[in-house]
Order: C-alpha cells, then sequence, then structure tokens
C-alpha cells in the first residue's frame, strides 16, 4: 500500500554541463540524457500507444524560449524505451593557449540520468522525485481528564508540522565538463495523465496527485484543470485543488474520503475554449482511521468525526493545541466503526475549547490524534493510530460589509449594457437596503446606486477592487460578502491568465490567508456570502480560498458543531448561457434580479426567512414553474445551504 505523508517533492529539469535548477510541472520519470560527440541522446519509459512533445531550450531563463524537436514523436514499437537524438544539441569550448585558436574537442562519451521536466502551463518545465516525509511518530501518553484548568505542564510531543520537502539542486556531468552545453530538455507525453500514479494503486494518508499535460500548440495555455470520479465533477472528499502556479497538483488527504474503489480522470481546460479529459486510473483508498468530516475548521469548539476499522472497539483521544498536550476524551466504536461520545447522540461530538472560566484556549492549530482498539485484542489485531489537525478561525460575528462588482461585456450604451448596470444594481440596492447606507464599500448610496465597473483592459479597477476587499476598521476586515459578474474559470475571475487583469487563486489566498494548511496561516479573513456570476468559478475551488468549505451543509455545521459563523458560495459549474448573439439573457438578467429581491423575505413555503438554496431554487422559475438552472448540475451552493441574507445580529454561541 502506498502511504502518503502530506509532502511536496523535489523536481528537476534534466541538462547536461549545467546545475539542474528547480521549477514547475510534471512530465516523464526516467529520463535519460547522453552525450555522443556534438548529438544529445534523449532516453526514456515508453508504452504503445503513447505519443510525445519533446522541447529543447539552450539556457533557462524566460527570455530563451522553448523549440519543439518534436510534436507527435510516437513510442518505439517492440520495447518499453523511446530514444531521441538532438543531432549538433551539444557544443564544446575552444581549447588552445594564448590568445589564439584552438579546436573543439569532445569530451568521450558519458550519461546521467534525471527526472525530466515537463510543462503545459506556460513557460515551465520539471518533474518529480518522490522522496516523502513522515509525520513523527507520537509518544504515548498517561491519561488525563479533558478539562485542563488543573493540567501540569507536559512536554510537548514533537513538531506537528506538515513537512514539506525542499528542491535539491544536483550537478549533471563529470568534473571538469561544467563548461560544456547542452541546454535544457523535457520530455513529456500528449494528452493529459496522472504523473506517478498507476491503475490499482492503495492509497492511505494525504499527499498530492499530480497532472502531467502535454498541449503541442504553443498559442494555447491552460486556464483550469480539475479531477473528476466517475465522470462526474461532484466534489471527492479530502481532495483540494491546489492553486495554479505552474504545477497541476491536488491535495487528498484520503482519511476525509470514503474507503473504497475511485475512478478518477485528470481533465484541463485551455485558453481556446476547449477542454481535454485523460484516462481513468483506478485507486483504492484504504485507512484503518477516517475523520470523516472534511472540514478541519474550529472556532469555540473542536468538532471529532472519526471511523474506524475497529467496530463494536473503543477509541482515546489525545489532544494537542500548538504541539502541547491539552488533554484526552475515550469511549466506545458503534457497529459502523463511528467513534461515538457517551450520551451525545450523531456520529461525532464536538469539544469546548475554553478552560473551566471560560477563557478561551490561546492555540492556533489542534492535532487531534484518535487511537482504535478491537473489541477482541487477541483476534483483531493491533490498536491503529492516526492524527489529524484543525486549524482555528477568529471569530468575526457582527457587522459585515459588501463588495459587488461587474465586468461590462457589452459595447457602451448598447441595451444590453443597460440591461446589464440594472441588473447589478439590484444587489446593490438590496444590500444597502437591509445593511445600511455604507454597507457597499465600492458603490455610492445614491438613488440610483451603481456597482463599480471594471473596464475592459484597466489594471486600475483590478487593482480597486483588491483594496476594495481588503476594507478594514481598526485592523479587521470588515468585507464578508462579495458579488462579481463577469469572465470567470475555476482558477479565476476576469477569465484570463493575465495576472494584470484578473484575480487569481492564488491572488485570492495571498490577499484572505485562507490556507488548506493551518501551519501556513489559518483562516484570517472567511467570507460569509460569495456569488461569482461567471462561467465555471463552481467547477474548481475557488470557495475554499473565501474560506468556504466545498460541500452542501447545514448551518448547525458551522455553529453547534465549530462554533463559527455560517458561510456559503454560489457558483456555475459550467459555460452559462449568459449572452445571446451579443445581448444579454434576459432570463439570467431575471434570475439575478428576482434572486437578490426574494432572499432577504419570508419563505412562502414555511414562512421562516428564506434560505440561500431555496431563494436561488424560486428565483429560477418562470411563469410556468420551469427552472432557469438545476441545482447542482450547473449552479452550485457550496457551505451553508440555509444562510440567511443578513444574519449581523447573531453573536454565536
Amino acid at each position: 500500500m502506498k502511504k502518503y505523508a502530506r509532502s511536496s517533492w523535489g523536481r528537476a529539469v534534466a541538462g547536461l554541463g549545467l546545475l539542474l535548477i528547480a521549477t514547475t510541472a510534471h512530465a516523464i520519470e526516467g529520463l535519460k540524457i547522453a552525450v555522443v560527440q556534438t548529438n544529445a541522446v534523449l532516453s526514456w519509459p515508453s508504452a504503445a500507444g503513447e505519443s510525445y512533445i519533446v522541447q529543447w531550450r539552450g539556457a533557462f531563463d524566460t527570455n530563451c524560449p522553448w523549440t519543439s524537436l518534436s510534436t507527435n514523436l510516437s513510442a518505439a514499437a517492440g520495447t518499453n524505451w523511446t530514444s531521441f537524438v538532438h543531432i549538433g544539441g551539444v557544443t564544446y569550448p575552444l581549447l588552445g593557449t594564448g590568445g589564439g585558436g584552438g579546436s573543439q574537442i569532445p569530451p568521450p562519451l558519458f550519461s546521467s540520468s534525471s527526472s525530466s521536466g515537463a510543462a503545459a502551463t506556460g513557460d515551465t518545465a520539471a518533474a518529480s522525485a518522490r522522496k516523502p516525509k513522515k509525520k513523527p511518530v507520537l509518544p504515548k501518553l498517561p491519561p488525563f481528564p479533558w478539562d485542563p484548568a488543573a493540567q501540569s505542564p507536559r512536554p510537548a510531543p514533537g513538531a506537528f508540522a506538515l513537512l514539506s520537502g525542499g528542491v535539491q539542486p544536483m550537478s549533471n556531468g563529470p568534473t571538469g565538463s561544467t563548461n560544456t552545453t547542452c541546454g535544457f530538455y523535457r520530455v513529456v507525453r500528449n494528452g493529459v495523465h496522472f504523473f506517478d500514479l498507476a491503475n490499482g494503486q492503495s492509497l492511505s494518508g494525504e499527499g498530492l496527485l499530480q497532472i502531467e499535460a502535454g498541449v503541442a500548440n504553443p498559442s494555447v495555455t491552460i486556464t483550469g484543470f480539475a479531477i473528476s470520479q466517475d465522470g462526474t465533477n461532484n466534489a471527492i472528499g479530502g481532495l483540494a485543488l491546489v492553486p495554479m502556479d505552474g504545477w497541476l497538483d491536488a491535495d487528498w488527504n484520503t482519511v476525509a474520503a470514503t474507503n473504497g474503489t475511485y475512478h478518477l480522470s485528470p481533465l484541463v481546460e485551455l485558453s481556446n475554449g476547449e477542454s481535454i479529459t485523460g484516462a481513468v486510473t483506478t485507486v483504492t483508498v484504504a485507512n484503518d482511521i477516517r475523520f470523516t468530516d472534511d472540514f478541519f475548521v474550529a472556532g469555540s469548539l473542536l468538532h471529532i468525526e472519526a471511523q474506524t476499522i475497529h467496530t463494536n472497539g473503543t477509541w482515546h483521544l489525545d489532544v494537542y493545541g500548538d504541539d502541547q498536550w491539552i488533554g484526552q476524551v475515550s469511549g466506545s466504536v458503534n457497529a459502523q466503526g463511528y467513534c461515538v461520545y457517551p450520551g451525545i447522540a450523531g456520529n461525532g461530538f464536538s469539544l469546548p475549547l475554553t478552560y473551566s472560566d471560560g477563557t478561551a484556549f490561546p492555540y492556533s492549530s489542534y492535532a487531534t490524534v484518535m487511537t482504535t482498539t478491537p473489541q477482541v485484542v487477541q483476534t483483531g489485531g493491533p490498536s491503529k493510530t492516526a492524527t489529524n489537525t484543525v486549524f482555528v478561525e477568529k471569530p468575526w460575528w457582527g457587522p459585515t460589509q459588501w463588495a459587488i462588482a461587474y465586468m461590462p461585456i457589452y459595447p457602451q450604451f448598447t441595451p444590453s449594457d443597460g440591461y446589464l448596470q440594472e441588473m447589478v444594481a439590484v444587489p446593490v440596492v438590496t444590500a444597502q437596503t437591509t445593511y445600511g447606507g455604507q454597507s457597499v464599500v465600492n458603490a455610492v448610496f445614491d438613488q440610483s446606486p451603481q456597482a463599480f465597473q471594471i473596464r475592459r483592459l484597466n489594471q486600475g479597477d483590478w487593482n480597486t477592487l483588491r483594496l476594495a476587499l481588503l476594507t478594514q476598521v481598526n485592523g479587521n476586515p470588515t468585507v464578508r460578502n462579495f458579488f462579481f459578474f463577469g469572465h470567470g474559470s475555476g482558477e479565476n475571475i476576469g477569465g484570463t491568465n493575465d495576472p494584470n487583469l484578473s484575480l487569481s487563486r492564488k491572488d485570492f489566498q495571498n490577499m484572505f490567508n485562507n490556507a488548506k494548511d493551518p501551519l501556513a496561516g489559518g483562516n484570517k479573513h472567511a467570507f460569509r456570502f460569495v456569488f461569482l456570476d461567471g462561467c465555471e468559478t463552481a467547477s474548481g475551488d475557488l470557495c475554499l480560498d473565501f474560506g468556504i468549505p466545498k460541500k452542501d451543509l447545514a448551518g448547525e455545521e458551522f455553529l453547534s458543531k465549530r462554533g463559527i459563523r455560517p458561510r456559503a458560495f454560489v457558483g456555475w459549474k459550467d459555460k452559462k448561457l449568459i449572452g445571446v448573439a451579443g445581448e444579454l439573457n434576459q432570463t439570467h438578467k431575471m434570475f439575478i434580479e428576482r434572486f437578490f429581491n426574494l432572499w432577504p423575505l419570508g419563505d412562502p413555503n414555511d414562512g421562516f426567512y428564506y434560505g440561500l438554496k431555496n431563494a436561488l431554487r424560486d428565483a429560477a422559475l418562470n411563469s410556468s414553474g420551469v427552472p432557469y438552472t438545476q441545482m447542482g448540475t450547473d449552479i452550485s451552493v457550496y457551505g451553508s445551504r440555509d444562510l440567511l441574507f443578513y444574519d449581523d445580529p447573531i453573536t454565536g454561541p
């Protein structure tokens, strides 16, 4: 079984006579390079039916572009190795004395091997040399009451830091040949493939799924990517796409996934509007202990939901705050394998993160160490232990503000431009009416308010939106609600990879610090409500960058289980028909306006205020009761399905 440790691994670009420099992407493993006189001979493991892109650059510099030596090289027949000869690819220094002359004399044949570089996302190339770093083994701890008010200090059990592997530069070539110039090479399979993931592989723990993509067309770039299960875009437990920064990676914490078989397919979206889906790879997830709720965030409560193979056995939980042991609890395992707490119904329980006097614990993250024991030790095997890390979100109850912006995608002064301005003015009016006249930070309170306009190719407007989203009062973020209309994708709003004319997932993570890894920065600025009204904004993991889980939850999952504020994200899974023949789709306009008009009102179906999902449902119905959208199929809600339009008066548990 392949044991993950959550790690990153060194990558390198293959070269000769030069320092190997780390960069980003994945490609063919086991690339070998040999120098024969003035020729560079590349060879690598291959399989029948595959084809490859082979590229070279003379210097590892963005000003030195990659040159394609072959864009569709077929795998060699009758063997599992393919070779390619770059004729004249190697040059040698002029040898001689004084200032005169000399001759080019090649050194003897030598060869070296390295993982190759691969790039399909811009000007990058690399590969993976996997060296997983395991988490430290935790010591056994004596019993101690959960309430730590009377505890005596205990030594920390060792760092719970999730280890990251550094990139190690390598020298390629014998001593004395460092002036030999071979340049850099990369070989990548055409199409989209998982990198170093085999059919039938068994996975446990946490690690990276890495994607290799080869696109021969140099004018096409990758704008987004995804991993599907059984051909659907439904969320996979514990799987989070890493923001595109050259890499095409997904972090998979399999302890949050159901044990069993997964049929996974990689997919990339291209700048020309097309997409490429790779072949299915079948893997098996098998963990002795699972933390079944993958929203690992704590507020005033720490939620524990664990399932073990030891049905009807017992469990023991040790809890550490920033590596300091703070207490333990124990209980029994039910017939379904869930670790249940005496007297509490359901498959999980929540622990208060306060001392007996009500003072909050000072820790920024918690490590929960669950040990389960079979009912009959002699026949049930040894005890099993698993560790999970949960980060703490600081409270932000009370008043919040809005940022509302749109891209004017229709020519100025045309009817559709006017219709669009009318549409985006509705959320401005609704927010200002309910939250107060100054509640929309980038729209003036006026009888005819207008949403903030992001003009085409205007870098200053994107910077202004960035500042609006980061509005603070007394050092605390106040903008927790965001509505955007415009071009989008699973990786950004703006619909372009140009960092000056869009806001990407990487931008949002840098702005809000909503990192998945609690030790890389906890939720410093989570959002209450985000609606990105653009194509494919729900196809990736943009919701995570706003501190919103990618799952359908009830409000109690936030309030009563974690002691944090409810929040929700709305976006589109696919390309939505918002315009027809250069005109704004009137049905879409009606849907957005009806939604913002309905949501603050009472729901006639139950007499309470509308919850988010019900408001979207009713807003989408036309006069004949036919829905404009299919909930969960094209429009998606992540987070609290029953979020209210206005909940500022809530003060928390």
